[in-house]
């Protein structure tokens, strides 16, 4: 009897490894975040603490992806480009906009956060928050 509890217990291991390792890997294969009527061609970002510094140029977007969700700051220390940052929760859905955030060429730079719990952030270039007319609640699509 044990060794029957063991081995169902070694499986259920190993199924859930299985589908963590997949989830992972289904990250990696998100090309685009789409809106209703506008799809951004996004690179994931690997290291989120660098994000888009000292990057010249945004083609598309960066996301950046968390493992569950919560409150996260973002910041602009050694960008380049102003942004639009864009906050979705773990239904894809828009919870937190900050329109055209400044690059910080001081010591001491300005944190943005969502007021509401987050697992993705979407930065685009500046004004296309307004120009796609993304607005809070609307939903996105990972392709």
């Amino acid at each position: 009897m044990k060794k029957l509890v063991v081995i169902i217990v070694l499986i259920l291991l190993i199924f859930v490894l299985f589908m963590v390792l997949a989830q992972k890997e289904n990250i990696k294969e998100i090309k685009e975040v789409c809106f209703e009527n506008k799809c951004f061609k996004v690179e994931i970002a690997k290291d989120k603490a660098l994000g888009l510094m000292n990057r010249e140029v945004l083609d598309g977007g960066m996301l950046f992806v968390y493992n569950q969700e919560r409150f996260i700051s973002i910041w602009m220390k050694n960008m380049k480009i102003p942004i639009d940052i864009i906050w979705l929760n773990k239904d894809k859905e828009v919870v937190h906009l900050v329109e055209n955030a400044q690059p910080c060429i001081t010591e001491k730079c300005e944190s943005f956060k969502s007021n509401k719990k987050a697992q993705y952030i979407l930065e685009v270039n500046a004004g296309q928050i307004q120009e796609n007319n993304v607005q809070l609640g609307n939903q996105v699509e990972f392709k």
